[in-house]
Order: C-alpha cells, then sequence, then structure tokens
C-alpha cells in the first residue's frame, strides 16, 4: 500500500474525533434549549393558574359558583311603606263648583258629609277661573294626605299642591265631573299596594 507523502493516518483519527466531540456538544446543546423551554412553559403555566386563583376566577373544570348581587352580612333594604291617608272623618273639605252648574258643589259636599268628611265650606271656586276637568284637589303640605282621601272619591282627580298652611283640602268641581266614586272603589283606590320583595 502506498502512503502519500506527508499523510500522517494519527491526524485523520484525531480530525473524526473532532467532529464527533463537536456534534455531542450540538446535541447537548439542543437537549438544553428544549429543556430550558420545557421549564418555562411549565413554569408560566403554572403561574397563570395561580394568578387566576387570586384573581377570583375558578380554575379550569371546576364548577361556576352563583354570585349573589347582596353584599355578605349585609342586610336586604325594605321598601318604605307609604302612610295611610287619614279616614273621612279626620279631613276637612272645602267644596267648590268651576263650572256654570248651578248647585253642583251643594250636592256633592251633602253626599261627602254621607261618607264622614267635616265639609266647612260651600260655593264658587274662589280662584274665578272655569275647570274643564273632571276635579282638582288642593292642598298644602300638611294636607297632603287628607287630600289623597278626598281625591280617591272623584275618578280623575288632580292633586294639586299650594302654599296654605294646615290640613284643609279643597275639592274644585269642573266641567267634566259627573260622580263620585262608590264607597268601596274609593276605599279600594286608597288600600295601600302590596309591598316589593325584598332585595339588594
Amino acid at each position: 500500500m502506498l502512503t502519500p507523502r506527508g499523510f500522517d493516518p494519527s491526524r485523520l483519527g484525531r480530525s473524526h474525533g473532532r467532529r464527533r466531540s463537536r456534534a455531542r456538544g450540538l446535541l447537548a446543546a439542543v437537549l438544553a434549549l428544549a429543556l430550558l423551554a420545557g421549564a418555562g412553559y411549565g413554569g408560566w403555566w403554572a403561574y397563570d393558574r395561580w394568578q387566576g386563583r387570586e384573581d377570583g376566577s375558578p380554575a379550569a373544570g371546576s364548577a361556576p359558583v352563583a354570585s349573589s348581587t347582596c353584599a355578605p352580612g349585609r342586610p336586604s333594604p325594605a321598601a318604605s311603606p307609604q302612610p295611610t291617608p287619614p279616614a273621612p272623618r279626620q279631613v276637612t273639605v272645602n267644596v267648590y263648583n268651576a263650572t256654570t252648574k248651578a248647585g253642583l258643589a251643594a250636592t256633592v259636599s251633602s253626599r261627602l258629609q254621607a261618607r264622614g268628611f267635616r265639609v266647612a265650606e260651600v260655593g264658587n271656586d274662589p280662584v274665578g277661573r272655569p275647570l274643564r276637568a273632571t276635579a282638582q284637589v288642593r292642598s298644602g303640605p300638611q294636607g297632603a294626605a287628607g287630600a289623597r282621601t278626598v281625591a280617591a272619591q272623584v275618578p280623575g282627580a288632580e292633586l294639586v299642591t299650594d302654599r296654605r298652611r294646615g290640613t284643609t283640602v279643597d275639592l274644585v268641581l269642573g266641567s267634566s265631573y259627573s260622580r263620585l266614586r262608590a264607597p268601596g272603589a274609593a276605599a279600594a283606590a286608597l288600600a295601600p299596594s302590596p309591598a316589593p320583595t325584598p332585595g339588594c
């Protein structure tokens, strides 16, 4: 076998050894990078789950928890009841006629007296203007409750608040007035509405 001049077989063995060492180093580097990537992803996934639980969101796979609109330990607010209107015998009313129908105020005042109202004055409306509505019930702030009792007697009556003092109420009859409500219907109109269900 002829050996080329200058050829050293030991150098060939050393060259192959260096190539194998480089390949092993490259493989080790790739494996290390893969391990680091896997560890990083696992750490990010664990942190994301922990952060979600800290924020109050349910973990994956867990059943949703029903939320309540009421704050824990805080009682539900109760609806404030509306004051009960006074009985007719506790209300003093003036009956005025704002129409051209003669005797209308006298007729209505006698019917109100029969229901227990205390009638003070009967006559024409002191305002002096025609009223096209069914009726107006005028009162000051102190007579607002009694005004509701009077207004319940007349279908379509309008409540009007003025600056007077005291609890006296004016019932002013307009041109659209036809009749009083039946006593039972008037009592039903004054009945308090059912209280709403307490909630938050």
